[in-house]
């Protein structure tokens, strides 16, 4: 019987069982990785060393291929990484971490630079609140501070993040303009910030990395008019071709969120390859990735995804 030692877990006696797990293969989604991962920031954010895990862990239970790969070939124990929001700690540790080990991995580029704004408004709202206690006032609605940094509504138990999904850019600068107002104007982190142009061509230019769009706000594109989904598709895939030097025909949707008229639109923009969360809900077209976070150690978390 083959078993897979889940790393982290030796003294309590939990493996991951190869050969019996359901699913043996998948695609992981992470976000913001740092030298230490800080449970205080919010859950997008893990360490080099969690990264690093991932792949031992993976590479002891098949491969790991580029996202075109997995899409296209649907090869039995093969996995590959994907990086959401193409903040600047992507370039200064993931991707580096990952040419050390030899991995292929999609970074989805939120090209907010071109709008004129230097972080994806999530990331923003993360950063001005990691150290607000008590309550917070925005939009007309009262949200107390959970575990994670995370915003709940008093009156709903919604999420700020996700209350504020469908609004439009001026109206989410104008809420987080009242968040920063309350919270004395929190100095903003260099390293989670969205890359510039340069810093997009120095990324592409690694081995085993492509570059896909993540458009241009971080705004939910269900939401937007057929006009403005074809602007930020268009903006964005130029935007990125021009700075990287590749073609650009793989887009993840912010949040996840998507429908048929969107990947329509989508598809007649030149996206092939379509990835979104939880996908196999919305279209069998549509790539399905896990999320990696930092409430759990990281052999837990694809114990979890693997056995499902």
């Amino acid at each position: 019987m083959q078993w897979l030692l889940a790393e982290g877990l030796f003294r309590s006696g939990l493996y991951v069982h190869v050969k019996g797990l359901q699913r043996k293969r998948a695609m992981l989604m992470f976000h913001s990785i740092l030298p230490e991962r800080n449970l205080e920031l919010h859950l997008r954010n893990n360490s080099i060393a969690e990264l690093t895990r991932t792949v031992h862990i993976l590479k002891r239970m098949g491969s790991i291929v580029s996202v075109k790969q997995w899409m296209e070939a649907s090869e039995p124990n093969q996995f590959a990484i994907t990086f959401d929001d193409g903040l600047l700690n992507n370039l200064n540790y993931a991707a580096p971490a990952l040419a050390k080990l030899h991995v292929p991995a999609s970074y989805y580029i939120n090209t907010s630079y071109v709008a004129g704004n230097a972080f994806v408004w999530p990331e923003k709202l993360s950063l001005m609140t990691r150290d607000h206690k008590g309550t917070l006032h925005a939009r007309g609605q009262y949200y107390i501070g959970h575990a994670h940094n995370r915003w709940h509504n008093r009156d709903t138990g919604s999420t700020m993040v996700s209350d504020w999904m469908s609004l439009s850019m001026e109206d989410i600068e104008h809420a987080l303009n009242e968040i920063e107002i309350q919270c004395g104007g929190m100095e903003l982190l260099e390293a989670h910030r969205v890359m510039k142009g340069e810093e997009i061509k120095i990324l592409s230019a690694m081995p085993g990395v492509t570059i896909g769009s993540h458009g241009v706000d971080h705004r939910d594109m269900t939401t937007l008019s057929e006009a403005d989904l074809r602007d930020t598709l268009l903006t964005s895939k130029t935007y990125l071709e021009q700075c990287a030097g590749q073609k650009v025909d793989e887009l993840a949707f912010p949040f996840g969120a998507t429908n048929a008229f969107v990947c329509d639109i989508a598809r007649k923009q030149g996206y092939t390859h379509l990835i979104g969360v939880n996908a196999e809900k919305a279209s069998p077209q549509i790539a399905m990735r896990y999320g990696i976070y930092n409430h759990l150690p990281i052999s837990i978390q694809l114990k979890s995804m693997l056995s499902e």
